[in-house]
């Protein structure tokens, strides 16, 4: 009895499963009746666009320092090609290059390659139908690429930097936006364009920072750097560094000339501190005078600094330890996570100078003053722009910052410019520092 049990449950079991299968062959020829698949289907590779062009960079007026140009250029496989002799002579009509060069290029090569001569422009279409009438075409080809140029040459190249052969940004701001730059190819378009980006430079105050450096340098190899910036907003309008490169041939300068002496040369952690915390306070206090008399007492070791200003704060600690004192320290805190420019905690700003490496500052405090952040630059951190909240301090934080360089500088404010000078020697520093506020003058008076 038991036995025989079992034997009807297995049959209803496979009864059941025979009948599911029966379903689903049954489903399956309802559904290709109703919906018929093309026996000729083949998948459809997406429309990727052709190539990339990378973002412009321009200056506060929109003159253009970096930009992107189409070059053209001949593919072909060299092992195919019949009459190396003549087709050099043809294609030297075409190409900024000679018969002999373009023949050389033909005979060293067994297989495909890009020739190095560049195709003028205009001529790109006739050089294609050439290919095409003399059965070349499918060996043969006119080929677009996208080249990076720097219209401004020299001028401030470390600070624009440049981008390799691959045309990946390899220094300055090239390197350092280069993902804002550069977009990844798009579907649906022949073309994809990169972000433009907008600076503070202004050409004119960069021409001139540069143009009296080499004029007063002259065959000198003494180093150099000038900072112009905006005394209300912090903007940087000009910062050049010498000895210069042209970013056009970025891959052949010397690392010596690719060096940006104002984000290179030493800086004090503490003096760079207290430059944060002055700011700070003065954000706080608002419009109210901030006046310390020092008797050398506190933190100043005996050492009395007499009537300090916030000016000179760098030169007394227990002036700054007092005005702190006077803020409520979630608000200071507040203030400090604001600038957004470490990756320390706020309150380490509070504590040892030493907690927050001076490179974790400096470089990305003087990018956050050379971007322009006026709605045009969409995406990027409005806190790290013009409108910082640093507010009309910036010259007073530029200025500390800048101030601990040493002996060799000076800083100077020109009407509505804060100047900065460095000079490897001090009487260079000196006569630079005279003739940028005479040229500053001039400028202005021209505009």
């Amino acid at each position: 009895m038991g036995a025989s049990s079992q034997k009807n449950g297995i049959s209803k079991i496979l009864a059941i499963i025979v009948l599911a299968l029966g379903f689903a062959v049954f489903a399956g020829l309802a559904i290709n009746i109703l919906f018929p698949v093309s026996s000729d289907s083949v998948f459809i590779d997406p429309d990727v666009a052709e190539a990339t062009v990378r973002g412009t960079i321009y200056d506060s007026t929109n003159r253009v320092l970096a930009m992107d140009r189409p070059v053209y250029y001949v593919r072909i496989d060299a092992s195919r090609v019949a009459d190396p002799v003549s087709l050099s002579r043809v294609l030297s009509n075409y190409l900024n290059a000679s018969d002999s060069l373009i023949y050389l290029e033909l005979i060293t090569h067994d297989g495909e390659f890009v020739m190095s001569g560049e195709i003028n422009p205009d001529r790109t279409e006739s050089l294609s139908a050439f290919f095409l009438v003399n059965g070349m075409a499918d060996y043969a080809s006119v080929e677009r690429r996208f080249e990076r140029i720097y219209p401004a040459g020299l001028h401030a190249a470390q600070v624009i930097g440049y981008t390799d052969s691959s045309n990946i940004g390899v220094l300055g701001l090239e390197y350092e936006y280069n993902s804002y730059l550069e977009r990844r190819a798009a579907f649906g378009e022949e073309v994809t364009y990169g972000n433009d980006l907008y600076l503070t430079l202004d050409l004119d105050i960069q021409y001139l920072a540069d143009y009296l450096i080499s004029e007063t340098l002259g065959d000198s190899e003494c180093r150099a750097a000038v900072l112009i910036t905006d005394s209300v907003s912090g903007e940087i309008k000009a910062e050049a560094s010498y000895p210069w490169f042209d970013p056009n041939l970025g891959e052949s300068s010397y690392a010596r000339e690719r060096i940006n002496l104002i984000d290179s040369l030493s800086l004090d952690d503490s003096a760079l501190l207290t430059a944060f915390k002055v700011a700070a306070v003065r954000q706080l206090r608002g419009n109210s005078t901030l006046v310390y008399y020092c008797t050398g007492q506190d933190l100043c070791d005996g050492t009395a600094h007499g009537e300090i200003t916030p000016e000179k704060a760098w030169e007394c600690p227990s002036a700054v330890s007092m005005w702190m004192s006077m803020c409520d320290t979630d608000a200071l805190l507040s203030v400090f996570a604001g600038l957004n420019l470490y990756e320390a905690t706020p309150k380490t700003l509070l504590g040892a100078a030493s907690a927050v490496p001076t490179n974790q500052i400096v470089r990305p405090f003087i990018v956050s003053k050379i971007v322009s952040h006026d709605g045009r630059l969409i995406g990027m951190n409005s806190r790290r722009g013009s409108d910082s909240p640093l507010g009309e301090d910036a010259r007073l934080l530029l200025s500390t910052l800048l101030s601990t360089y040493g002996g060799n500088s000076i800083i100077t404010f020109e009407g509505q410019y804060s100047v900065f000078v460095y000079a490897d020697d001090p009487a260079i520093a000196e006569e630079l520092s005279s003739l940028i506020g005479q040229g500053l003058y001039s400028l202005n008076l021209d505009r």
